[in-house]
C-alpha cells in the first residue's frame, strides 16, 4: 500500500516497508543495499565514520547515479565525505551545471537557461555527534536515491542534484559510538538511566574541541567549518536541509521556525518554509506520526547550519527528530524509540525535500535569482552603501576579520592608506566624518553577500516589538526566555574593532603587506593589546631559542607611546638572524613589529631597565575531566592549541596531588558545569 504526498511522489507507508532494502521489484539489484556492504541492517547497529566512509564509496562505484568526494579533514584528520547523486545525464555534464548555478547567484553574470538547469539540493547531518539517527538517515537517503526504480525517484533525479553530507561531525561521531560500545552490555538496554545512553566526559556533542559546530558557520573555527562552507559556495545550493535530534519524549519538527526570525533573512525565502512545512506534515499525517513546527527554534542567530545559508538564497531548514539516544530507548509513555524508528523518519522527510524541491525546481531557481538582485539592490538604493571597518591600531587583527569575511563569499576590500569619510557610527548616532588608519576594511554593500554582511556585522540585531514585551514580562516573572540561543555575535565588536555605516563606497588603494621586517640597531618592540600581537608572543615565549624580555612600564620611543605588557626583543639575546625570523612570525601572525636603534628612550623606562624584565617560560596545566565543563575545557585548550600554540599539560581535575601541582607555574581552571 502506498500513499503519494503533497507533490505527488510515491512512498512506502509502514516503516518496516519503507527501509525494506534491496526488493528486486522496486530496486536495482546491482546497488548494494547496507547490509551488503556493511554486513548490517540500519538501525541494526551504530555506523561508526570508516562504515559511513565505505558504503558511499561502495554506492558510487556500483551506480551510475553516484560520485563520490572527499572534502576536508577533521581535526583528528577523518575525512569529510559527500555523495552526489542525481540522474547519469546531469552528472554527465555537473561541471556546466556548477557553472550555471554560479552564475545564477552572480546578478552581474548572463542569466544561464534553466529550462534543464535542475536544483541543487544538500543534506546535511550529524552536526552534534551523538545525533546517530541523522547519519543513518543520510545513508539510507543515499541508497533510495543511488537504487530506485519507480518512476518518481526517476523524475526526482532528473530535475535535481542531491548532495549528502551524512557526517558534518566525524570526530564527535566515532566518540559517542566508541563510547556506547564500550559501556553497553550484550544487548542494549533501553533504561533511559543506564549507561549506555549517559556517555563519559566530555560527552558526545561536541567537536573534538568540544565545540558545538552548528555554531559555527559564521565563525569557521574548525576545519570542518571552513570546508564545508567552501564546498556550500563551491555548490550554491537552493534547498539545505540540516536533520538533527531532540529529546526522546518529543516527536518531530519542521519548519516554519519560531518567532523571532532575524532581520536580513529575505521574505522570499520565509515563504517557501510554509511549503515545505506542508508537504512534509501531509507525508507525516499519511503514516501517523506526530509533529510540531513553530514553537521552538528560531532562526535568530546567523551562524546555524540552517541560518547560514539563507543568506546566500538557499532555503535553510532544521529537522527535528526525538532520540532514541543509541539503539532504543524508553520514553515518559513507556513507549520505546528504536534507532530504526527514527531514522526511518529522518529519512522520510528529508526525501520528500528533495521531492519537493524538484517539483518545484524552476520557481527555486528563479527565487535564488531574484534574491541575489534584490540583495545587489538594496545596497545601491539604501542610505547605507558600505560597512568601514577601522583598522586602528590592530591592522592584523582588521586582515582576520577580512579573512574570515572573505572565506565567506563577502567582497572586502583592505586601504593601502588612511581614508577619511562621512560616516554614521555604528550601531547609531549623529554622522560624522573620520580618518580611519591603514589596513582599514571597506565592505560595499551592493554585493550578492550583501545580506549576510549586515547580519553579520551589524552592532546588534533587532527583535519585534512584541516578542521583547512578552520576553520581559517572563523576566519579570522569572520564566525561562523563549530566545533558543545565542542573541550577540556583531563580528567588528568581536574582533575589537570598531565599524561605521557610509553613504559611499569610498575608493581604496590596495594593501601591499610589508615584504620584509627593516633591520633595528637594538631591538624590536611588539606594543600590546592586540591578538595579533599575543599570538605573536606566544610563539616567541614557547620557543627556547628566543630570549624576551616584556616592559612592566610606559615608555615613549620615535615619538610613540609604548604601554605596558610591550614585547620587548633586543638583537644581542639572540644569536641566529633576529631580522629575518620576526618577519616571517609577523607575516604568520599579522604583529606590528616596530624596530629600534637605541635604549634611549624619550620618556618613561629605557630599554635596559631592570623594569624590562625577561619572561619567564610558562609551564602550563590545565585541569580536565569532571567537575571540569567540557565546553570550558574545550574552549582553553583550542585556545592554546590552535590559536597561542602553547604547550600544556592536561590533568586530571580529580586525581591532583601537591607534588604534580609543583612542577607547573601556570593552572588553568576552566568553568565547571554539564558536558552536553
Amino acid at each position: 500500500m502506498r500513499k503519494r504526498t503533497s507533490e505527488g511522489q510515491a512512498l512506502p507507508v509502514e516503516l518496516d516497508d519503507l527501509l525494506a532494502f534491496g526488493d528486486p521489484g522496486r530496486y536495482d539489484p546491482v546497488v548494494p543495499t547496507p547490509r551488503q556492504a556493511l554486513g548490517y541492517d540500519l538501525g541494526e547497529r551504530l555506523s561508526t565514520h570508516a562504515d559511513c566512509l565505505a558504503y558511499l564509496r561502495a554506492l558510487a562505484q556500483a551506480s551510475p547515479r553516484a560520485r563520490f568526494a572527499t572534502f576536508g579533514a577533521s581535526v583528528e584528520g577523518r575525512e569529510l565525505m559527500q555523495l552526489t547523486v542525481s540522474s547519469p545525464s546531469n552528472l554527465a555534464r555537473l561541471d556546466a551545471i556548477r557553472a550555471d548555478i554560479l552564475a545564477l547567484a552572480d546578478p552581474a553574470a548572463p542569466l544561464p537557461d534553466l529550462a534543464e538547469l535542475p536544483v541543487i539540493v544538500w543534506i546535511i547531518a550529524n552536526v552534534h555527534g551523538g545525533e546517530h539517527s541523522t547519519a543513518e538517515a543520510a545513508l539510507a537517503l543515499a541508497y533510495h536515491l543511488c537504487a530506485a526504480t519507480d518512476e518518481a525517484a526517476l523524475a526526482l533525479l532528473h530535475d535535481a542534484v542531491v548532495v549528502i553530507d551524512p557526517l558534518q561531525n566525524p570526530d564527535g561521531r566515532d566518540r559517542s559510538v566508541q563510547a556506547f560500545r564500550s559501556l553497553h552490555g550484550l544487548r542494549a538496554n533501553p533504561d533511559p538511566n543506564s549507561c549506555e545512553h549517559n556517555p563519559p566526559w566530555p560527552g558526545p556533542r561536541g567537536s573534538h574541541y568540544a565545540f558545538d559546530l552548528n555554531r559555527d558557520w559564521c565563525l569557521l573555527t574548525h576545519p570542518e567549518s571552513r570546508a564545508r562552507v567552501e564546498s556550500f559556495l563551491a555548490w550554491r545550493p537552493q534547498v539545505v536541509a540540516d536533520l538533527h535530534k531532540m529529546g526522546c519524549n518529543e516527536s518531530y519538527y519542521f519548519p516554519p521556525p519560531a518567532v523571532p526570525v532575524e532581520v536580513n533573512v529575505a521574505e522570499s525565502l520565509r515563504a517557501w518554509w510554509e511549503l515545505f512545512g506542508r508537504a512534509n506534515a501531509a507525508a507525516f499525517d499519511a503514516r501517523g506520526w506526530d509533529y510540531f513546527v513553530g514553537e521552538t527554534f528560531d532562526s535568530y542567530y546567523p551562524g546555524y547550519g540552517e541560518a547560514w545559508p539563507l543568506y546566500h538564497g538557499a532555503l535553510g531548514m532544521t529537522y527535528e527528530q526525538a532520540s532514541p539516544r543509541t539503539l532504543g530507548v524508553r520514553r515518559h509513555d513507556d513507549r520505546v524509540l528504536t534507532l530504526r524508528e527514527a531514522l526511518g523518519k529522518h529519512f522520510v522527510a528529508a526525501y520528500t525535500t528533495c521531492a519537493v524541491a524538484a517539483a518545484h525546481r524552476s520557481e527555486l531557481l528563479e527565487s535564488c535569482r531574484a534574491f541575489h538582485v534584490e540583495a545587489v539592490a538594496l545596497g545601491e538604493a539604501g542610505p547605507e552603501r558600505a560597512l568601514l571597518i577601522d583598522a586602528g591600531d590592530r591592522p592584523g587583527d582588521a586582515r582576520e576579520l577580512a579573512e574570515l569575511l572573505r572565506a565567506q563569499g563577502v567582497r572586502v576590500e583592505q586601504a593601502g592608506r588612511p581614508l577619511t569619510a562621512a560616516v554614521t557610527p555604528h550601531p547609531g548616532g549623529p554622522a560624522e566624518e573620520r580618518t580611519l588608519a591603514a589596513g582599514s576594511l571597506v565592505i560595499p554593500l551592493a554585493q550578492p553577500a550583501g545580506r549576510l554582511v549586515r547580519a553579520l556585522c551589524s552592532g546588534e540585531a533587532p527583535l519585534p516589538a512584541e516578542y521583547v514585551l512578552e520576553e520581559r514580562e517572563r523576566l519579570r516573572r522569572r520564566a525561562e526566555p523563549n530566545i533558543y540561543d545565542i542573541t550577540s555575535w556583531s563580528l567588528p565588536h568581536a574582533h575589537g574593532l570598531d565599524a561605521y555605516w557610509s553613504g559611499t563606497v569610498p575608493k581604496v588603494a590596495p594593501l601591499v603587506p610589508p615584504r620584509r621586517v627593516r633591520r633595528a640597531g637594538t631591538a624590536w618592540l611588539v606594543p600590546a593589546g592586540t591578538r595579533a600581537a599575543y599570538r605573536l608572543a606566544c610563539r616567541v615565549v614557547g620557543d627556547e631559542a628566543w630570549r624576551p624580555r616584556l616592559a612592566t612600564r610606559e615608555l615613549r620611543l620615535d615619538g610613540r607611546c609604548f604601554g605596558r605588557g610591550t614585547l620587548v626583543l633586543r638583537v644581542n639575546d639572540h644569536a641566529f638572524d633576529l631580522a629575518a625570523r620576526l618577519a616571517d612570525l609577523a607575516a604568520e601572525t599579522g604583529a606590528e613589529v616596530v624596530p629600534a636603534d637605541t635604549s634611549w628612550s624619550e620618556a618613561g623606562v629605557r630599554l635596559g631597565s631592570i623594569h624590562v624584565v625577561a619572561v619567564r617560560r610558562p609551564k602550563i596545566a590545565m585541569l580536565t575531566r569532571p567537575p571540569v565543563g567540557a565546553h570550558s575545557a574545550g574552549w582553553l585548550a583550542y585556545l592554546l592549541e590552535q590559536v597561542y600554540q602553547l604547550a600544556y599539560t592536561p590533568l586530571d581535575a580529580g586525581s591532583l596531588s601537591e607534588k604534580v601541582l609543583s612542577e607547573y607555574n601556570v593552572l588553568l581552571m576552566p568553568d565547571s558545569g554539564a558536558y552536553g
